[in-house]
Formats: C-alpha cells, sequence, structure tokens
C-alpha cells in the first residue's frame, strides 16, 4: 500500500489563495496485491460420495495446459490427466479410493491494483468537502477464477470467471 500527498501547488508555482484551494490536498493512493493460487480439491461428480477423488494420470501428461488464458475456453486442468475409478453399480461410490490427494491441484494466481484519488476542500473550520475516485483492478488485468474441479461434467478443469476493472466516485461532507 501507498499513500502520496501530492504537491501540485508546488510543482506548478502556485501562489494566490485560489490556486493554493485548488492545487493543494490532492491525495494518490494505491493497493498491490500479487497472490499465488489457492489449493483446489478434484472430485469425481459421478460418485454418490462427493469426497470421492480420481487418480492421477501419472503417465507423462501435464495436469495444467499451458496458454489458457488465451483460449477462448480458458481451460486450465487437463483432463486427460485425471483417471476416473468404476462405480459401484449397488452404492454409487467409486469401488477403491483415488490415489490424487486433498487439494492436489492449485487455481492461477492473482495480480491485483486498486488507486485512489482524493481532494479534501476547507470549506470553514467546522465543513469539509471530500471528493474521491476509485478504481479497482485499475490495469484491468484478467484474474480467472472460478475452477471447476468435478471430473464428468463438460467444464471440469475450466475457469469460468474473470475479474474486470471498476470504478466509484464519492462526495462526502463531515461537519
Amino acid at each position: 500500500t501507498a499513500i502520496w500527498e501530492l504537491p501540485l501547488a508546488k510543482w506548478t508555482g502556485a501562489t494566490g489563495h485560489a490556486s493554493k484551494l485548488l492545487l493543494n490536498g490532492w491525495q494518490l493512493s494505491g493497493i498491490f496485491t500479487g497472490q499465488t493460487g489457492l489449493p483446489a480439491n478434484v472430485s469425481n461428480n459421478l460418485s454418490s460420495n462427493a469426497a470421492d477423488r480420481p487418480n492421477a494420470c501419472g503417465c507423462g501428461v501435464p495436469i495444467y495446459l499451458s496458454g489458457y488464458q488465451s483460449s477462448g475456453a480458458n481451460q486450465y486442468l487437463n483432463p486427460a490427466a485425471f483417471v476416473g475409478i468404476p462405480l459401484s453399480p449397488l452404492s454409487g461410490k467409486q469401488i477403491a479410493n483415488g490415489n490424487l490427494s486433498f487439494n492436489a491441484v492449485r487455481q492461477p494466481g492473482t495480480v491485483n491494483l486498486d488507486v485512489s484519488l482524493s481532494k479534501t476542500f476547507a470549506l470553514t473550520e467546522r465543513y469539509r468537502l471530500r471528493i474521491r475516485a476509485d478504481t479497482f483492478n485499475t490495469l484491468n488485468h484478467t484474474n480467472l477464477f472460478g475452477l471447476v474441479t468435478t471430473t464428468g461434467t463438460s467444464t471440469f478443469g475450466r475457469l469460468t470467471q474473470a475479474t474486470s476493472r471498476t470504478m466509484q466516485l464519492e462526495a462526502r461532507l463531515s461537519f
């Protein structure tokens, strides 16, 4: 996080009361966040036991697909890297436990920058007016999330949600 009081009056050489009133008091702040991806648990959607997990292929097939952000499908996990286990016809559960560990995969990481620009006007000794503009995901960096981790679905391994840039304006009168 960072906060910077912008010295606009000093930079412009403003000396008059009106220009100092307009140029002093501007503040720029920001929050940068970079995170690795959270763990995710792959489960078998076809099993009647929601905790059942498939086997890892272990045959040299990569778990993660490169270029997932540029593909229109946002396919992050490779379905060929996971092997389903036969289900018992009586219980609907897997006949054996899968060898894939709990939280065996990680979702992609995120990078985000939020920025705020604000100005406080001292109207009188008692009244102050603050205007503020905030942008969230200022650089409009696409962070994909919403990983579908249930095998047997048509969207398995896809990232189904993305962040977008949002903005808000605020005016606050304090007295």
